[in-house]
């Protein structure tokens, strides 16, 4: 009777301890749940839209392809398939190379939106970009550079430019060099026709041309809402 009395005894400490392991191991689990559970719905910062968007405030971009749209939104195709809803205004700024409208989104476009993500998983856009250049794959410059070019660098960053303003001679040939020091950019200036590749932090790229006209140019980035976010400067040719 002693020995069974033992082995009772051993039998409910073992039970116990196993009980006591699952509980911890199901708090354990329980509490990761509620981690993912509240992150996923957008708290504690976890991302709930495309290229880092974040729920209620100011985000990344949401490119995909249009599918549909009315007055006061558009529904875009993500790469992964899935598909937003992105609401418009007759303020939303709307971007090809030059400022666009409304009447330029069509089915079939590819977007960039940026902007703040709903409750409701649908994106309030700030700005679109059309046809956006991510990874046009131009290669930088790999040229000689000229020996008698007038050589200006320009700095990009997230998002300006430095200098923001160049002065050239007409006539004189000159060599831009853009040099990356944050973000992805370019150098864009439509009126002379010139640009340099989109490059990334660390690296440059040139451009070298001769100015056949006087005038006041905006240079600008193209890459997504850059140039509305106040990436520009001005090339003056004396």
């Amino acid at each position: 009777m002693k020995n069974i009395s033992t082995i009772t005894i051993i039998l409910v400490v073992i039970a116990a301890g196993a009980g006591f392991f699952g509980g911890m191991k199901y708090q354990q689990s329980h509490s990761t749940n509620l981690q993912m559970t509240a992150r996923s719905d957008g708290s504690n910062g976890m991302r709930t839209g495309q290229f880092g968007q974040r729920g209620g405030g100011r985000g990344g971009a949401t490119v995909g392809e249009v599918l549909s749209r009315d007055d006061k939104s558009i529904t875009i195709k993500l790469m992964d398939g899935s598909s937003k809803i992105v609401l418009l205004s007759d303020k939303t700024p709307i971007n090809k190379t030059t400022q666009a409208t409304m009447a330029d989104i069509t089915v079939g476009t590819r977007v960039a939106v940026f902007g703040a993500a709903n409750s409701d998983g649908s994106v309030t856009a700030q700005n679109v970009q059309l046809n956006p250049m991510f990874g046009s794959g131009r290669q930088p410059n790999q040229a000689p550079k000229s020996a008698d070019a007038k050589e200006i660098v320009i700095q990009a960053s997230n998002y300006s430019f430095s200098p923001a303003t160049v002065t050239l001679k007409k006539g004189e040939k000159t060599r831009i060099v853009l040099k990356n020091t944050g973000g992805m950019h370019d150098f864009k200036v439509d009126e002379l026709n010139i640009s340099t590749a989109i490059i990334s932090d660390g690296q440059e790229d040139f451009v070298e041309f001769t100015p056949d006209k006087a005038g006041t140019f905006e240079f600008y980035c193209s890459v997504a809402n850059h140039r509305a976010m106040g990436m520009k400067g001005s090339l003056i040719v004396q």
